[in-house]
């Protein structure tokens, strides 16, 4: 006798699995049309949410995102490393450019960099509610034109009855490679002549019934998966011990790693000056500055070894 699952019985097949709650999506090489979706919670009315984040390596050896501790504590190990390699590899290039321990300079920096990473809840193409990321540069497109819907067309673009669809298109790479513009589609007016107009097909109903309780809740940082650690704990992992587990890494980190990656620009490092330090992280500054040795002088070779270390230690997922 054949049955059709009953509802409860996805739960029960499905229990002990673990994936991914929400589609993540950034831009591709290419054309891809979303609706930005608005708020839906009345205590946070923004459509975005902003993460300075590190890749590093999590404890199962995939790469996996953790904040930058500087927005919390004021000061951040990754950024603070960051910075002594930027000036090594600096001096590196002035003096042998093509050297080994050059490439493996630019490699630690890299992947010490911090990445703005900004969120929206999105419908794609295909009326899916996903999360999209974009970098600083494009949300800056994007909301020009918001801005430029609401003042001057006089509509509200993210209406979930009214609203428009917008075009990204991503031509190579860099900060310019990407334009953000309406969508628009070719009708015939009353005298049969093909005009454009703005794309505000509507999003199906039964999407729209569900959607508030579907989207993220884009400024949980678990929910993102993004991972938060302290400063001593980041300290900790310069040093080589594994970041502790907090159930933010797997898969998904793993698939889009390289895409996310790929859309940050110069201009989306993080724009802090890591230089000042509270008292409370003086601790996780001094454990760090130990890591190449301890006499405060580094020496080429110095470098050279630390580039190697930070090498291993930021790939072992490879």
């Amino acid at each position: 006798m054949s049955l059709n699952n009953p509802d409860y019985m996805d739960y029960i097949l499905n229990k002990g699995k673990r994936g991914p709650k929400y589609k993540f999506e950034s831009l591709k090489e290419g054309s891809a049309v979303y609706r930005i979706l608005p708020s839906f919670n009345d205590q946070n009315r923004r459509i975005e949410a902003v993460y300075y984040v590190h890749w590093l390596t999590g404890e199962n050896g995939k790469p996996t995102k953790v904040s930058c501790t500087y927005g919390s504590e004021r000061y951040c190990p990754i950024c603070e490393k960051h910075r002594e390699t930027k000036d090594a590899l600096n001096s590196a290039r002035a003096t042998d450019p093509s050297s080994q321990n050059t490439k493996r300079l630019q490699e630690a920096e890299d992947k010490l960099r911090a990445s703005k990473t900004i969120f929206y809840n999105a419908v794609n193409a295909a009326n899916e509610a996903v999360v999209l990321q974009l970098s600083s540069t494009v949300s800056a497109l994007l909301e020009k034109k918001i801005i430029e819907a609401v003042q001057q067309k006089g509509f509200d673009p993210l209406s979930l009855s009214g609203g428009v669809w917008f075009r990204f298109n991503k031509q190579g790479k860099g900060r310019d490679s990407v334009t953000v513009d309406f969508n628009r589609v070719s009708v015939k007016d009353a005298e049969g002549e093909i005009a454009e107009k703005l794309d505000k097909h509507a999003l199906p109903e039964e999407l729209v019934s569900r959607l508030q309780n579907e989207v993220a809740n884009i400024h949980d940082a678990k929910s993102m998966y993004v991972n938060q650690y302290t400063a001593n704990e980041l300290a900790d992992y310069l040093r080589g011990k594994a970041l502790p587990n907090k159930r933010a890494t797997g898969s998904q980190a793993a698939t889009t790693q390289s895409n996310q990656r790929a859309e940050a620009s110069a201009e989306d490092d993080v724009p802090f000056e890591t230089t000042g330090t509270s008292t409370a992280n003086t601790s996780a500054k001094a454990d760090t500055s130990a890591v190449a040795g301890g006499s405060g002088v580094k020496t080429a070779a110095d470098y050279a070894a630390e580039a190697e270390r930070f090498r291993k230690l930021l790939n072992q997922n490879r």
